[in-house]
């Protein structure tokens, strides 16, 4: 039922060339996201050692007792950059969060446009399941 109804003309566990090729043109946008926070996360630690260091500092069961590495789908919603989190969410995770500046308007408002609700919230989780 589901095959037809998303129009999948395709053998059961066939995925077509064009499937494939969507992928691997995300391969190098992902290594490059992945290379620009290492960039970003390597100035953030230049500038601000003691913070960036400080769940680093942290003993490996602490670590996986806050990040299990079972877990490959996390969602992180902050009212804050995004800036730190790629290394924690990892590539199968989503984020919430304020990547830019200058929104003018009361606060509420500026947080609705920017997806920090119940609904966007839940949407994106519900979508990691």
């Amino acid at each position: 039922i589901t095959a037809g109804n998303l129009n999948w003309n395709y053998p059961p566990f066939e995925i077509p060339e064009e499937v494939y090729a969507k992928y691997r043109e995300a391969i190098p946008k992902g290594a490059a996201l992945e290379d620009a926070w290492n960039k970003r996360f390597a100035e953030y630690k230049a500038k601000y050692p003691a913070e960036a260091e400080s769940f680093e500092k942290q003993s490996p069961e602490y670590k996986e007792s806050v990040f299990p590495k079972a877990v490959k789908r996390r969602l992180v919603v902050e009212a804050a950059s995004s800036f730190g989190w790629a290394k924690y969410v990892g590539p199968e995770g989503d984020y919430v969060c304020i990547d830019d500046f200058g929104h003018s308007a009361p606060g509420d408002v500026v947080l609705k446009k920017l997806g920090f609700t119940v609904g966007n919230v839940y949407a994106k989780a519900k979508a990691l399941l």
